[in-house]
């Protein structure tokens, strides 16, 4: 389910602060903490900021108010690891350190962002499951429309978050994992409606430019140039075969994506059924973590078309979120069918070949 992947990979932080934030916290005496043990307070990637020690089982901790920003506090002994999240706003906030779990009370900012969480995991783990047992007996049927109702559901929640946060980090989080689920004029809309904090964020502006970008090449646009260079190292792009008379599909790819390298065989398939009816395959190979990485990949898959090994802007061009994205490219360049993943690719390319 390829949007189950990474919802928390993008947290944002901005800085918007005044004095005034006191979190304090109880470890309950069932733990047996002794004095000297820490809290660690760390930022929303991980990064550690403070620690905290523990005296008479009672910590406090003083910081800036900040309403865009998340931070954790961390306790790990030998025997317990707990983790809770909070937003520094001007309430009295209180952490407990429990037996079973920890909890924070007295901030309301911080209550709804963890239950905005747990909301989400929740739906995502259920969703996973039914997902997986149509799959797993060849129902692509049932598995599309579990996914297609989890999208439906989960762009509700984070679009109800969104619209009651518009001016803190719940907004600015929940609209980055909305991202995904929006088409340009939707994220436009709603980004209009952010505070100043969500408008002048970089992350925010970077997923409203791909949003634009998609948008520009959509089907019925003409084709935006890709550089790169060949397998070779010669100089390659994208007007050397698009717009040329012939139907063009091209398949945005990395070597270490898995849906990518499932939908190889079913590219090379339709370049073998329609190949002499005028119908082109090109790779575009991108966001590679590792140098030579896509080069070698293309040789153990065989792809014995045209792969450009693409400058870093050539899937921002194409506003691509996810891969594999496939473009069908018509003779005169026109985008004629775009799909995210190769469900669907069969039918998308018949219709232009197939009386």
């Amino acid at each position: 389910m390829r949007k189950f992947i990474c919802f928390f990979a993008t947290l944002l932080i901005l800085a918007s602060c005044s004095e005034g934030f006191a979190i304090s916290g109880i470890v309950d005496d069932s733990l047996q903490i002794p004095d000297g043990t820490v809290v660690t307070l760390l930022d929303n990637k991980g990064g550690e900021i403070a620690q905290i020690p523990v005296v008479n089982g009672k910590f406090t901790y003083e910081m800036p108010v900040d309403v865009t920003t998340c931070y954790s506090l961390a306790l790990n002994t030998d025997r317990y690891s707990e983790t809770v999240n909070f937003i520094p706003d001007n309430s009295r906030t209180r952490v407990v350190f429990g037996p079973v779990s920890a909890t924070i009370t007295g901030s309301a900012l911080s209550t709804s962002f963890n239950d905005v969480r747990s909301t989400v995991n929740e739906l995502t783990k259920k969703a996973g499951e039914e997902f997986r047992s149509f799959y797993k007996v060849g129902d692509e049927a049932g598995a599309s429309e579990v996914e297609a109702k989890y999208n439906e559901d989960m762009k509700s929640i984070l679009t109800e978050a969104y619209s009651n946060n518009t001016d803190n980090y719940i907004g600015l989080t929940t609209l980055m994992m909305l991202s995904e689920y929006l088409e340009y004029d939707e994220a436009v809309e709603l980004y209009e409606k952010g505070g100043e904090d969500i408008r002048n964020n970089e992350d925010i502006n970077d997923f409203i430019d791909r949003k634009k970008a998609a948008h520009d090449t959509s089907v019925g646009c003409k084709f935006v140039e890709i550089t790169g260079k060949t397998v070779n190292g010669d100089d390659i792009k994208l007007s050397d075969f698009v717009g040329k008379g012939d139907y063009v599909l091209v398949d945005f790819w990395a070597s270490w994506c898995g849906p990518c390298m499932n939908a190889i065989p079913n590219a090379r398939a339709l370049l073998k059924k329609y190949a002499s009816k005028g119908f082109h395959l090109i790779g575009v190979n991108c966001w590679e973590r590792r140098e030579g990485a896509g080069q070698a990949k293309a040789a153990e898959m065989e792809m014995t078309w045209p792969v450009i090994f693409a400058e870093e802007s050539a899937p921002e061009a194409y506003g691509v979120e996810a891969i594999p994205t496939l473009i069908l490219f018509g003779p005169d360049g026109t985008i004629v069918e775009r799909l995210l993943g190769e469900t669907g690719l069969n039918e998308a390319v018949a219709r232009h070949f197939e009386d």
